[in-house]
């Protein structure tokens, strides 16, 4: 168990994960540091410790594991000849020491340093990993490729990389190896391998963020052999449908243009699905003030999306009349509930409280199977209480807590309808609701809140005892809630602690 920590641990050290994927990992190399000359090799190799055959433990308990994470512990503080040593010691004398994983691990790390130090010899290292322990090897074969490819030589790192890709179907270093022997095998000047590695990953890996370089290398593939026509295909992909990667400013000055209209629309989208809103409406509007080429589902889109780009860039006013537009003209579109719901929430801002009760009355009516149903009634619920309306607040706020009880809502609407009662000077009918939360089953997103304001209704009526008590209470059981906080900076109450 303990070797097997130290290898995870050293690999993390060795790699970086690339992007957020379950078995994603490529390896990371630190700064190189020079090796004076006449370090490097091991001169006590012929001295081999009892303890490491399992002969004794020696005086001071020495063993494999324990020299292991000696060299670990070495390699972290950054002392990689010294870390070099003991590697090369167990990889050299792993047949005496009979441990497959120590003796992979070791081979791996010796093969690691060797490299990060500028030696020759760690390829030889990271060759050998695959017959004494199968599990690492294709991370071994990876560094492996790197070491080649930093010497400048793209044609052998290519095959190496390739070789990650066709033998270790499960490995998490698959895309990586897939898409770095393509480039290597494009720097060789063997373009029909590159380009044909370069589609494949295309097709497996369609949705990955390396798709814009792949397709910019396929395209400058096509360039070198002069086939412009070819070319402008992939440039063209990369503006329409990666209009944000760097590979789109590369070719920026490479791609014919006017785009069609449908391109146009597309690179909208693109821009729209990035989070690019500024940029997406000046696409869609250029495709709104096309009259051929573009479908009236596709000039449809474009309506409803430019609205929401203004809501996401809290340009209300121009959202508000976009989507109002969109409305008037598609009433009956599927996304006419969305439409709806996000034009009133346009509205939750000064003066346009009416035109949010009659939207959101609007929604209700139209969309009572939509799942914001319950999100509506409670913002109804708000707007009415911050208009003083109580009994309208209340009627929406009690719907929410009685026809979806087990929405996320219901729990806000309950917090809302106490608060509103000890706002509006009702004690009692506060302290109903905050027993109410406070004795709910399990946990509940508004108790700490609950036991603070009950407290506090406690300590108004007098009873500075139960007052005392609950903050004590709620400080025994949230002790890091802000109610808790607060209570001890603003009140001096003596607790008992916890036996």
């Amino acid at each position: 168990m303990l070797h097997r920590l130290i290898l995870i641990s050293l690999i993390i050290i060795c790699c970086t994960v690339t992007e957020i994927h379950a078995n994603e990992i490529a390896y990371l190399t630190p700064p190189q540091s020079p090796l004076p000359q006449g370090e490097g090799k091991s001169g006590n190799i012929a001295v081999f410790p009892t303890s490491l055959t399992g002969e004794g433990t020696g005086e001071h308990g020495f063993s494999p594991e324990f020299i292991l994470e000696d060299a670990t512990r070495l390699y972290k503080d950054g002392k990689l000849n010294e870390a070099l040593e003991i590697f090369r010691f167990l990889a050299d004398n792993r047949q005496k020491i009979n441990n497959p994983e120590i003796a992979g691990i070791s081979l791996l790390m010796a093969g690691q340093i060797t490299d990060e130090l500028g030696l020759e010899g760690a390829v030889l290292y990271f060759q050998q990993v695959s017959s004494v322990y199968p599990l690492i090897a294709d991370y071994a074969l990876f560094r492996s490729a790197e070491s080649v490819e930093r010497k400048d030589n793209p044609a052998e790192a290519a095959k190496l990389y390739k070789s990650v890709y066709d033998s270790y179907p499960d490995s998490g270093l698959q895309k990586k190896a897939l898409l770095r022997a393509s480039k290597n095998y494009l720097t060789a000047g063997n373009i029909n391998e590159a380009r044909a590695g370069f589609k494949t990953f295309l097709d497996v890996y369609p949705k990955d963020t390396a798709v814009p370089e792949a397709l910019y290398n396929i395209g400058m593939s096509y360039l070198r052999e002069g086939k412009e026509s070819d070319a402008q295909d992939f440039f063209r992909k990369i503006w329409v449908y990666h209009p944000v990667s760097r590979e789109a400013r590369l070719v920026k000055t490479m791609v014919h243009l006017p785009l069609t209209a449908d391109d146009v629309y597309r690179r909208g989208t693109s821009y729209y699905d990035a989070g690019y809103h500024e940029e997406a409406i000046g696409e869609y509007k250029r495709v709104l003030l096309q009259k051929r080429g573009i479908s009236k589902t596709e000039k449809k889109e474009a309506n409803f999306k430019i609205g929401m780009s203004y809501f996401r860039l809290r340009m209300s006013s121009e959202a508000e009349e976009k989507l109002e537009h969109f409305l008037t003209k598609y009433p009956y579109d599927k996304k006419a509930p969305e439409a709806l719901y996000w034009l009133g929430r346009t509205y939750l801002r000064p003066g346009k409280e009416g035109a949010f009760i009659t939207s959101s009355i609007g929604f209700l009516k139209q969309f009572k199977k939509d799942e914001r149903y319950p999100e509506v009634l409670f913002r109804l619920g708000n707007i009415f209480a911050e208009m003083d309306d109580i009994e309208n607040a209340f009627l929406y706020l009690d719907r929410v807590i009685r026809e979806y009880p087990l929405n996320s809502y219901a729990s806000d609407s309950l917090w809302k309808k106490g608060w509103i009662l000890y706002k509006t000077g009702n004690p009692d009918g506060a302290l109903q609701i905050f027993n109410r939360i406070i004795d709910y089953p399990g946990e509940h997103a508004y108790k700490a809140h609950a036991i603070y304001w009950r407290a506090k209704v406690l300590g108004k009526s007098g009873d500075y005892e139960a007052m005392d008590k609950g903050m004590c209470g709620l400080c025994s059981d949230y002790g890091k809630s802000f109610y808790c906080l607060f209570s001890r900076y603003y009140r001096d109450v003596a607790c008992l602690s916890p036996v």
